[in-house]
């Protein structure tokens, strides 16, 4: 499958239209639109290094006009020039988490700036064999569309996609199609260890995007989450042991529930052993790297996730 492929750039910039530079100058050009987007000298200097990055679409241009000076000699200026930074930014791409890698983000292209009309960008995600793929987003902010998100969206795919629909409900694999600022907040898991994610964005208005953190884990054929029948005798849950030792990378979930919804589910834990929280600088940082979390049938589990 071809993958869309842009060539994006970011650098620092701010609006000059308040300025207006006569001696030395650097301009930068989106070169697509024959347009100047920013030109800095002496007289904005100050606030440039402040000025939050921008993206552009394309070719950037970059000039720099040093004219001569009567006050400072004819041959070598006082001053030291400039120095910018930039980058591209993804639009698609394969990803492949792996043993050593596990995990990954995805964010649209130039977050959190914001993205760019007449995108169409699409990533596919492979995890090793004995695992699927968990995701999680942080940040969404797209253009709001109620009738099933069709200006500007995320899509994700259990599986790899080659063909795509512009009716949601008639795609194969659908996980989710996500729109607007409501983050979901429940984790997203596969059933294969293959992810498809499209971005798509119509002609009009733009907003931040999204980021979006994958996770390889194991499922519940790895012994790891799936669905629990309590019963009268005792029985025992553990994470998924490889010689003693669970792996790293684990999203579990199990869901135990009794036949008889007139009856209580009794849970002890007999044993605990998980990394500690490292001791960090920030005080107010409670959160754990490996935790157990119990939840009730009223309360939102996902809150643990956050």
């Amino acid at each position: 499958m071809s993958t869309p492929s842009f060539p994006w750039r970011s650098v620092t910039a701010e609006s000059y239209g308040k300025f207006e530079c006569i001696r030395d100058y650097l301009e930068i050009i989106d070169v697509s639109r024959n347009k100047t987007v920013a030109k800095y000298c002496q007289e904005n200097m100050q606030s440039t290094t402040t000025a939050p990055p921008i993206s552009i679409k394309g070719g950037i241009g970059v000039r720099f006009v040093g004219n001569q000076s009567y006050f400072e000699g004819n041959e070598m200026k006082r001053h030291r020039g400039f120095k910018l930074s930039y980058a591209l930014a993804d639009c698609g791409g394969e990803i492949h988490l792996t043993q050593e890698q596990l995990s990954g983000t995805i964010t649209s292209p130039g977050f959190p700036l914001p993205y760019h009309n007449n995108l169409d960008c699409i990533w596919n995600i492979t995890a090793p064999d004995d695992r699927i793929i968990s995701a999680k987003f942080t940040n969404v902010e797209t253009e709001l569309n109620f009738d099933q998100c069709n200006f500007d969206f995320v899509e994700l795919y259990d599986g790899i996609l080659t063909n795509f629909t512009t009716t949601p409900n008639n795609t194969k694999g659908l996980m989710g199609r996500y729109c607007g600022e409501d983050t979901p907040t429940d984790y997203l898991i596969t059933t294969t260890p293959n992810m498809t994610i499209r971005f798509h964005s119509d002609h009009s208005s733009s907003k931040n995007g999204f980021k979006l953190v994958l996770t390889a884990t194991l499922g519940p054929k790895g012994g790891c989450g799936g669905n629990l029948i309590a019963t009268e005798e005792v029985q025992t849950l553990t994470p998924p042991l490889v010689n003693g030792k669970y792996a790293n990378g684990l999203r579990c979930l199990w869901n135990i529930k009794t036949k008889d919804p007139k009856y209580i589910i009794e849970m002890k834990f007999t044993k605990m052993n998980i990394e500690n929280r490292r001791r960090a600088e920030d005080s107010s940082v409670t959160s754990c790297y490996d935790f157990v979390a119990v939840s009730f049938s009223n309360f939102k589990f996902e809150e643990f996730f956050r």
